[in-house]
Order: structure tokens, then C-alpha cells, then sequence
């Protein structure tokens, strides 16, 4: 599944469609292995309002739609985008543990 098809796929489910306020502000998917295909995405709505994000989980059979959690708040001196280009030129040098990579460069 693309995620494409994910968003698609979750903007026609009716407890998406109730999510008042909130924007489609990120999507990922974990893979064991780089060679099967995915099958799952995880979708994450932020209300700006509200300071929340709702995660939705996207497979073939079926949408959750999770409780609001609270945003996390800019608890670094480091820009997120800083952190960002760091970790991405450590893991191209593979002077970096990229099995961590994803999601912790904050």
C-alpha cells in the first residue's frame, strides 16, 4: 500500500471525517524487512487549536483512530531540521546506528 492509498483510504472513514481543526501533518510505516511490502501506515492529525495529535493506523481490512494525545512541545535549543541533516549525514558516513534512525533525531 502507497501511502497515498492510506490517506485516500482514511479521508472516506467516518471518524476521520469528525476530526474538526485537525490537519494531516504526518505518515509512516515500520518494515522488518526492506523487501516486503507495506501493509500498514500510521497517520498522524494535529490540531493547532488544541495542541493534540490523533494517530490513525491504516491497513487493508480496517482504520483505528486513536485519543488525542498532547503535541510534543520544542523541548530542544537545536532546530528539528538541524537534528535532521545531522542524523541523515552520521547515517550516510554509517557513523550512525540507523536501525534508531527514524523518529529520533529530537
Amino acid at each position: 500500500m502507497k501511502i497515498e492509498e492510506a490517506v485516500d483510504k482514511s479521508s472516506h472513514n467516518e471518524n476521520v471525517q469528525r476530526l474538526r481543526g485537525y490537519f494531516l501533518c504526518s505518515g509512516f510505516t515500520t518494515l522488518s524487512d526492506a523487501k516486503k511490502e507495506i501493509n500498514e501506515w500510521t497517520l498522524l492529525y494535529y490540531s493547532p487549536r488544541n495542541k493534540t495529535i490523533i494517530d490513525c493506523f491504516v491497513n487493508e481490512k480496517f482504520i483505528t483512530v486513536g485519543e488525542g494525545t498532547p503535541a510534543m512541545k520544542d523541548m530542544a535549543d537545536i532546530p528539528a531540521h538541524e537534528k535532521f541533516q545531522q542524523k541523515t549525514k552520521a547515517c550516510m558516513d554509517n557513523s550512525y546506528d540507523n536501525t534508531r534512525f527514524v523518529g529520533n533525531f529530537v
